[in-house]
């Protein structure tokens, strides 16, 4: 266990390992030289290693190596190192389609070292493995260039790894056919530093994994093409984590264009997925597996049906942070960036951001599922189909719940479309809380929020404003027997031709409580047999917001428009703290959702502090710990950060981007206040 350990350290360090003059050796290691032209101790590769004993070194000499003894090459248990002289630019090994070109299989460990060659024109016939072939055999594979190879019938037509604990590294795997690039499994299999590129097989056609634990980090996988499932990468039984990878422009005929998981588990990190192309799932497909995604960027990739991103699909378990899903494609249905179909998702901190499907989700499709979106940007996602359902989020038989996001310039742009920013479908109830919703559009309804098919979602403390709808319901819509509760919520400057900011028609309902409706009571559209709740705490009062057209005086280019709360608005201390979802203690900012204004009367339901409407709680001036009280420890934050320039300044108190005596002015004008 150790020395594999040590192993995997120089692997993960980037080392080829053991390359070239680095190999095991006991006290009395020989080398053996191997030359074509006789100038060596041996002609063929093969009576070089049977030449030879533990810890030896093989070394062939310049040329390219054909016919019977450097093909089939066989190390028969003995723990050498066999290497080229001068790397796999001037040592071919050439099988001219006729057999493959090693073969371990006698419990060879890690010390036993394949360094330096070109392998090419391997041809196997029903057995895996066309380049090499390990198999109850642990060697390591460094600097190698395997190409051109095939296998019929089999897999892993650059290299096959069975029952292996094999170390691949430094390698270029390119252009091999039948089989993929690589295949592993059972075993645990690391991959690190390699290039996998133009291959092509059934099942992941760049690496194959089943069975097994696989570990690729700091690898290239490109121009891949399987016939069925995982362009680049297919896990199936087995446990793949990925890590650094650039996973591009591969394709695959069913799912996963760039990686497919199926009834396996892993993790993606740190790693970059462009352009791959699929049926289902064009960047990452999911099917019954449980996977984390970190730290990625899935952009660019184009699938056919659903999940033009990520596709987590039939009882799958995933987890995506701190990624950018961006401008990823369904080209028949939806997802455009992420689908989660029957599986629970768990999506926090992301970039969800001008992806698009014709007809559900333009940015997140939740079919029949569950999971949380939280302290997500989702912007610019579209659906471009007559009668499509939400431009950045369509809940289907779902109930995910929605927190911290700002969902902003989205579209559903085809024709009566509906939910411009999230659409609620077929018996839909999320919970949508501490959210901005603005700059959406819909051609049909639902500017902002469309709920449609006995769905009643509950919208809490969001800001809605900016939306537009050519139907009903510039903010939100309550259609065919939905009934939505909305709480603590700022519905302002929407626009539709029936309820600029609600509209209630086919036999629903809508509730509403300590909400700043624009237009009030009056405003809302209430068709025939439908009933609003306008129950306790409604106001109609300009929420005052610091600038809700931005510098530009544009309030249609949402990016630099400003919703919070400035001094004096009736929005602040006006909420309903009963109606604050369990485990809510912040706002959309991250800052204390629980802020008593002194200059504020408390109009709002509990005890103080009163929550204020909207996304933003209105934050004291000059209390810039967020604890409610202007004292001595913010005084030490601003003098700390004295002197701050460029934004992002923990001591500024008036937004211009800088830690100046302005900042201290107004924190001391505001000395003591919110303070016990």
């Amino acid at each position: 266990m150790s020395n594999r350990i040590e192993s995997l350290a120089l692997v993960v360090l980037g080392l080829p390992v053991l390359a070239f003059g680095l190999a095991a050796a006991t006290a009395h290691a020989d080398t053996i030289y191997v030359c074509w032209d006789g100038s060596g101790d041996y002609l063929t590769i093969q009576a070089g290693i049977d030449a030879a004993q533990d810890g030896d070194e093989v070394v062939v000499c310049d040329g390219t190596y054909t016919g019977v003894g450097n093909k089939d090459l066989d190390f028969g248990g003995k723990l050498i190192t066999v290497r080229s002289e001068n790397g796999p630019e001037s040592c071919i090994i050439d099988c001219e389609e006729d057999g493959r070109g090693f073969y371990l299989h006698s419990g060879e460990t890690e010390v036993a070292v394949i360094a330096g060659f070109t392998i090419t024109r391997a041809r196997v016939i029903g057995n895996n493995g066309g380049g090499i072939r390990c198999s109850f055999s642990s060697p390591t594979i460094t600097d190698c260039a395997i190409t051109g190879n095939h296998v019929w019938s089999a897999s892993g037509a650059g290299v096959s790894c069975s029952y292996s604990d094999a170390l691949i590294s430094h390698c270029t795997i390119t252009d091999n056919t039948g089989g993929g690039g690589i295949y592993c499994g059972p075993g645990d299999v690391m991959i690190s530093n390699c290039t996998i590129a133009r291959n092509n097989g059934g099942e992941g056609a760049g690496i194959q994994c089943r069975s097994g634990y696989t570990t690729v980090i700091n690898c290239s996988i490109e121009a891949n093409t399987a016939s069925f499932g995982g362009g680049g990468i297919h896990c199936d039984g087995g446990h793949l984590d990925a890590t650094n990878c650039s996973i591009l422009g591969n394709t695959a005929g069913q799912g996963g264009g760039g990686v497919r998981y199926h009834d396996s588990s892993g993790t993606i990190a740190h790693s970059v997925i462009v352009g791959n192309a699929a049926d289902d799932g064009a960047g990452i497909h999911t099917f019954e597996s449980t996977v984390t995604i970190h730290d990625c960027s899935i952009t660019a990739n184009t699938v056919r049906y659903y999940g033009g991103g990520i596709y987590f699909e039939r009882q799958s378990y995933g987890t995506i942070g701190d990624c950018t899903i961006m401008g990823n494609t369904a080209t028949a249905y939806g997802g455009g960036g992420l689908c989660v179909w029957g599986s629970h998702a768990e999506v926090t901190r992301c970039t969800i951001a001008g992806n698009s499907a014709p007809s559900f989700g333009g940015g997140i499709c939740c079919g029949y599922s569950s999971g949380t979106i939280v302290g997500c940007t989702i912007a610019d996602n579209s659906i471009t189909d007559s009668h499509g359902r939400g431009g950045a989020i369509l809940c289907l038989q779902s109930s995910p719940t929605i927190a911290n996001c700002s969902i902003a310039g989205n579209e559903a742009i085809g024709y009566e479309s509906d939910g411009g920013a999230v659409a609620c479908r077929d018996s839909s109830n999320p919970t949508i809380a501490n959210c901005i919703i603005t700059g959406n559009t819909a051609e049909g309804n639902g500017g902002g929020v469309c709920c449609r098919d006995e769905s009643s979602p509950t919208i809490v403390n969001c800001t809605i404003t900016g939306n537009t709808a050519q139907g009903g319901g510039g903010g939100v819509m309550s259609y065919d027997s939905s009934n939505p509760t909305i709480a603590n919520c700022v519905l302002w400057g929407d626009s539709a031709a029936q309820g600029p900011e609600i509209a209630v028609v086919w036999h629903s309902g809508l509730t509403v409580s300590y909400t700043d409706v624009q237009g009030g009571e009056g405003g809302a559209y209430v068709a025939d047999g439908c009933t609003l709740n306008w129950a306790d705490g409604n106001i109609d009062g300009d929420p005052l917001f610091v600038d809700p057209d931005g510098p530009d005086d544009d309030p249609n280019t949402w990016e630099d428009n400003d919703y919070h709360l400035s001094a004096g608005s009736p929005c602040i201390d006006a909420g309903d703290n009963e109606a604050v979802p369990e485990g809510v203690t912040t706002d959309l900012d991250g800052n204390p959702r629980f802020i008593d204004d002194p200059d504020t009367e408390d109009t709002g339901n509990g005890e103080p502090p009163i929550v204020d409407m909207g996304s933003y709680e209105y934050q004291i001036p000059g209390d810039l710990n967020g604890d409610g009280c202007v004292d001595h420890s913010d005084l030490g934050m601003l003098l700390g950060d004295w002197n701050c320039t460029g934004g992002g300044c923990p001591g500024d108190c008036d937004g211009d981007g800088d830690t100046d005596h302005a900042d201290l002015g107004i924190l001391l004008a505001h000395w003591g206040e919110g303070c016990p």
